[in-house]
Order: C-alpha cells, then sequence, then structure tokens
C-alpha cells in the first residue's frame, strides 16, 4: 500500500498564503517597484502632513498609515489572485484558508491603524470603526476595479465620515457589536468560495486580463472581452478619434503627412478623445458645483494638488500612450516602411517637432485650466499650480528622448507616477516660498534648454520599426 500524502502543516500553509504576493513579485523581478513602496509612504505622509500642519508625531503617524495603506493593498491583490474559481472547487480547504488569511489580515491591519491613530490622538471607539471601513472599503475596491468610479462619484461625502464614526461610536453596545460584525462578514464575502457568484467574477477578472494584455500589444479588445457594459462605455469615450480617422482617411493626401502617419502608427486623434473627456468631467463638476457638493473654495485649497494630478496624468498618459503604440506595432512599421513616399530622416523630424508642439499646447490648457479651477485660492494656488506646471514641462521633449532609444515596452513607471511627484514637490514649494514669476522664468529655461538638448540629439529621428538602432 502506498503512503498516505502528508498533510499539510495549518500555520505552513497560512505562511505560504502570506508570502505569496511577494514571492510572486520577486518572481516578476519587481522588488524595485516594491522598494519604492517605504520611499512613496515617507512622501506621501511627508506632503499630508505639510498641508495639514502636523507636528512630528502627526508626520510618522501619517506616514505609518499610508504604508498600511499600501501593504493591505498588496496583500489583498496576491489573495484575491489566487482565489480562483477551479481552485476553491478542486482544491478542499483553499478557499477558507484564502478567506480565514484575509480575515486575520484585515483585523490586524485595522488594529495597528487604530494604535497609530490612538498614539498620535486620544483613544476613541469611532477610530476601530473608522479603521474598519477603510480596510472593508480598500479590499472591495480590489476585487472591483470599476468600484473607483462610484468612489470618485462619492468622494465628496468622504468629509463627513468623521461625523459618522462619532454617531456610530454613540450608539448602544449591541447596535455597534452587530454593526462591526456585519463589516467583518463583508470583509469576509471578498474571497469566493466555488459558487456561481465567484464563476461570474473569475470569468469577468479573465476577460478584463485579457483586454489588457491586448491593449498593451497595441491590439483591439475583443468584442466578447468588453461585456456590454465595456462596450457602452467604449463607444461613449473613443467616438471622438473614430470620426477623426474616418475624416482623415477621407480626406487622405489632401492633410499633410504628419496627421496621415497618425493614423498609420495609430498615434493619432488622442486630442480629440482627450477633449471630450475633459467636456464630459466638467460637466460632472459643473453639476456638482450647481448642487453645492463641492464649491469653489474647495477646489482651491484642500482640492488644488488632485486637480493638478488629474489635469497632467492626461498629458502623461497622451505621451506614454503613444509610446506604448508606437512598439506595439513594429511589425506594421516595417511594412509600412516599404511602400513608396514613406517619410524617413527630415520627414520624421517634422513628425517630432508636430507631436512636441502639440504636447506643449496641451501642457499650456492644462496648466490655464489648472489655474482657472482654482482661481480662489488666490495667491498660493498660482504659486503652487505653476510650480507643478514647471516640472510637468520637460514631459513632452523626455517622450521624444524615450521614442528614439526604445529597446522594450514602455515601463508606465516614467511617465505614471510624475505628475502625482510633481504635486508632491509642489506642496513643498509653497512653503518654500517659491511664487509664480519664479515659476514662469524656470519654466521657460526649462522649455529652452531642452529643445537645444533635442536638436542637438545625434540619434536619428524616430527609427522604424520602433527599436531599431541607427
Amino acid at each position: 500500500m502506498s503512503a498516505a500524502a502528508p498533510r499539510l502543516n495549518p500555520w505552513a500553509l497560512h505562511a505560504s498564503l502570506l508570502r505569496q504576493p511577494w514571492q510572486a513579485r520577486r518572481n516578476r523581478r519587481s522588488w524595485l517597484s516594491l522598494s519604492l513602496v517605504p520611499v512613496l509612504a515617507v512622501g506621501v505622509a511627508l506632503a499630508l502632513s505639510t498641508a495639514l500642519r502636523l507636528k512630528a508625531g502627526g508626520v510618522l503617524m501619517m506616514g505609518g498609515l499610508v504604508l498600511l495603506v499600501i501593504l493591505w493593498h498588496l496583500q489583498v491583490d496576491g489573495l484575491l489572485r489566487q482565489n480562483r474559481h477551479v481552485l476553491a472547487r478542486l482544491v478542499p480547504g483553499h478557499a477558507q484558508a484564502l478567506q480565514l488569511s484575509l480575515l486575520v489580515q484585515g483585523l490586524a491591519f485595522t488594529a495597528v491603524a487604530v494604535l497609530l491613530i490612538s498614539l498620535g490622538s486620544s483613544p476613541q471607539l469611532r477610530w476601530l470603526w473608522l479603521c474598519l471601513m477603510v480596510v472593508v472599503m480598500l479590499a472591495w475596491l480590489v476585487r472591483e476595479p470599476l468600484g473607483w468610479i462610484a468612489f470618485g462619484l462619492l468622494s465628496p461625502l468622504l468629509g463627513e465620515l468623521p461625523r459618522w464614526t462619532q454617531q456610530l461610536a454613540g450608539l448602544p453596545w449591541g447596535a455597534q457589536l452587530l454593526g462591526l460584525g456585519s463589516l467583518v462578514l463583508l470583509l469576509a464575502a471578498c474571497a469566493g468560495q466555488g459558487g456561481a457568484w465567484h464563476l461570474w467574477f473569475d470569468g469577468r477578472h479573465r476577460r478584463l486580463q485579457r483586454s489588457i494584455d491586448a491593449l498593451s500589444r497595441g491590439e483591439t479588445v475583443a468584442a466578447v472581452d468588453q461585456g456590454r457594459l465595456g462596450r457602452a462605455v467604449t463607444r461613449c469615450f473613443d467616438w471622438p478619434q473614430r470620426v477623426w480617422r474616418r475624416r482623415v482617411i477621407a480626406a487622405g493626401p489632401r492633410l499633410p503627412m504628419g496627421t496621415r502617419l497618425g493614423v498609420a502608427l495609430g498615434t493619432g486623434g488622442a486630442m480629440p478623445a482627450l477633449l471630450w473627456l475633459g467636456v464630459c468631467i466638467f460637466a460632472v463638476l459643473g453639476l456638482m458645483l450647481w448642487a453645492r457638493q463641492v464649491s469653489w473654495s474647495m477646489l482651491a485649497e484642500p482640492g488644488r494638488l488632485g486637480i493638478c494630478i488629474g489635469l497632467f496624468s492626461m498629458l502623461a498618459g497622451v505621451l506614454n500612450g503613444r509610446l506604448e503604440r508606437l512598439w506595439a506595432r513594429r511589425r506594421e512599421q516595417a511594412l509600412m516602411l516599404l511602400l513608396p513616399g514613406c517619410p524617413r530622416g527630415p520627414g520624421m523630424a517634422g513628425l517630432e517637432q508636430r507631436w512636441r508642439a502639440q504636447a506643449v499646447l496641451l501642457w499650456a490648457g492644462l496648466t490655464a485650466l489648472a489655474l482657472a479651477l482654482t482661481h480662489q485660492g488666490g495667491a498660493a494656488s498660482r504659486d503652487f499650480v505653476l510650480f507643478v506646471a514647471l516640472l510637468c514641462l520637460p514631459l513632452p521633449w523626455l517622450a521624444q528622448w524615450r521614442a528614439r532609444r526604445l529597446q522594450a515596452k514602455p515601463s508606465p513607471w516614467v511617465f505614471g507616477p510624475w505628475p502625482a511627484l510633481a504635486g508632491l514637490a509642489g506642496v513643498g514649494a509653497v512653503h518654500l516660498g517659491l511664487t509664480a514669476a519664479w515659476s514662469l522664468g524656470a519654466a521657460l529655461a526649462v522649455a529652452v534648454g531642452a529643445e537645444l538638448c533635442v536638436r542637438r540629439d545625434r540619434r536619428p529621428p524616430l527609427p522604424l520599426p520602433a527599436g531599431r538602432a541607427g
């Protein structure tokens, strides 16, 4: 008779579940991004503490809370990646172990967060309500990425959380135990147990992953992977790009070569789509102002950091998306070079200059928009916005420098965090007394210096296919 298979120690099982997120990232050689976690936590904590005028103890508390949020996100993401429907059905005890690990970790993170807040202020029961709510909300946002849309729409209500938690802490003990128990059950429900609901979530996750993979390769997302809601949202926001493409194809040789190359390379039409997205965002903002959910003073003082990060992220997204499409369509570019009349050398240099000019105009428009939205903040808001704009100004020239040197798929870690880091630096610049006039002068110097550096670059202009040396 064969010996019975050894049973895995429960402690070893849960230890393996805890190690999985970090082991997976080590296998993907992404420890560099993990090493940035404490740096990001310290930067965000210093910026928030400076904005809230906290003392040294408050800075440490804020840094600890930011680090806890990042670590909780990583742990939940790692646990839910293991929460597959097939494993839940075929591996006995797997789904239950994941659920138990999620509960234990969530309660541990809640306890540490309550302890940190209590050390920075007086111990109160409402901190338990606040921390447990945040832990449950973050777990479900990892499970449901579309929940960020609802989170953004309901974000004006976040300011009411302290008042609500104070009211909840004043309820009778029986009601409080029932409410806290409901939050714990909601956290446990985040992990699927192999039922029909879990199967539906798992299928949607696979479709989302296939869509992301297709976009990263520069391909069109299959209709079956988008779903009805995805197709409706896509049609709502990409119609300006489709209209632009049809008009360019219909006009043919009458249009400049740079415009036609935008269709061939898949890099054109971003500006009309971005303009339509801006119209939609500001229509929602106008409705919120009309309904008095937000005010101009809120946009100027607490909201200027988020406004600048959001607006300049549009510029960073356009530039990074162009690089991704250039890299993803290398095969089409190789065929395009065989066509008669395909521009090379000086023609590509003109296309690069056109792209730089468009990006600088977009930067100027976003800067003016940020100044208009934060106009009630006075000189402090002007100083902040123009300093953030100064730090984001080199992006058009940096995009050209990277396009000439592409050797692999462009990493989103170059342009992605740039606006956020610029916003955090802007918080410190305001307290250092850097004025708007200084930022404007520095911006002019940066633009002239970057243009001179690009013109002296000896690399060939926009080598096609992307990544070709020489």
